[in-house]
């Protein structure tokens, strides 16, 4: 199974690394760099995810010290709350199964403006599915919750 988060601001898609962590925290992930950094359109995001599928996610070590408010997403978008990212553009999580069926996870925002796992809906592509439709998919849930005005 692969697994690739991204958040987007509308203008751009912020794509970290997506490691295992091992130890005691085993089955869990998070973030890492490098971040590949994309402008939000169907064709630059399709590009963007066939790369982090192909990265796949890695096992690293459980960080000695770890603070969500620095975290990679939050540097890299200039962020200074998650909140603050979901204000601004959506977040989504795809999955690819062993036999490569793709699920794609699109965001929702809980009562209080933050990124809900578990309430968005959730999207499934047969393995053959070309990146592009996907990011398609992707690119237009935008739209329809954050509008045209940032998305090129």
């Amino acid at each position: 199974m692969i697994f690739v988060t991204f958040v987007s601001d509308g203008t751009y898609a912020y794509i970290p690394v997506n490691a295992h962590l091992t130890g005691s925290m085993a089955g869990a992930m998070l973030t890492i760099e490098p971040i590949d950094k994309v402008l939000f359109s169907v064709d630059d995001l399709a590009s963007a995810l066939t790369r982090a599928k192909d990265r796949g996610n890695p096992t690293v070590p459980i960080p000695e010290k770890y603070d969500p408010k620095t975290d990679v997403l939050l540097k890299a978008t200039g962020a200074k709350s998650w909140k603050a990212i979901a204000r601004n553009g959506p977040a989504y999580s795809l999955e690819w199964s062993d036999s490569g069926e793709v699920t794609l996870y699109l965001s929702e925002l809980d009562k209080q403006g933050r990124y809900a796992s578990g309430i968005g809906e959730t999207k499934h592509y047969p393995a053959d599915t070309p990146m592009h439709d996907i990011a398609q998919a992707i690119v237009e849930d935008a739209r329809s919750k954050y509008g045209e005005a940032n998305n090129p």
